[in-house]
């Protein structure tokens, strides 16, 4: 009985320690590529504002307001500036593990679809 009792203990820890590691609030999770020390971070309206003219590297911090519920492929970025969309799928990671409303700084490129708003193409994003 003790033995049953200690790995309960022991399978409880395990999970515990799975989902904080994959939940966010401040965990310091880093996703992707490293975010670049060099590279001052903006705001989402200065953000899109320069992704009118093309490509541009950017980072930026906010609230993760809403995301993809199926595989967590692409969430929407808010600061006190504005909303921007963020796309993961081609960054090699998924926000399905992060909460809505997680703070959030990204890595990416500010780009514009054909006949779109400008969005940011995530390289990485540390939760």
């Amino acid at each position: 009985m003790k033995k049953l009792i200690i790995g309960i203990v022991v399978i409880a820890a395990i999970g515990a320690g799975i989902y904080f590691a994959t939940t966010s609030g401040g965990n310091g999770i880093t996703m992707g590529q490293d975010i670049p020390e060099g590279l001052e971070p903006t705001t989402i309206a200065n953000a899109l504002k320069a992704g009118q003219e093309g490509n541009i590297e950017v980072v930026l911090h906010g609230t993760m307001e809403e995301k993809c519920p199926t595989a967590g492929c692409w969430f929407y970025l808010t600061d006190n500036t504005g909303k921007i969309r963020v796309d993961t799928q081609f960054a090699g990671f998924t926000v399905i593990n992060q909460k809505i409303g997680s703070k959030v700084t990204v890595y990416g490129k500010v780009i514009k679809p054909e006949g779109g708003d400008p969005e940011l193409s995530a390289l990485g994003a540390k939760f």
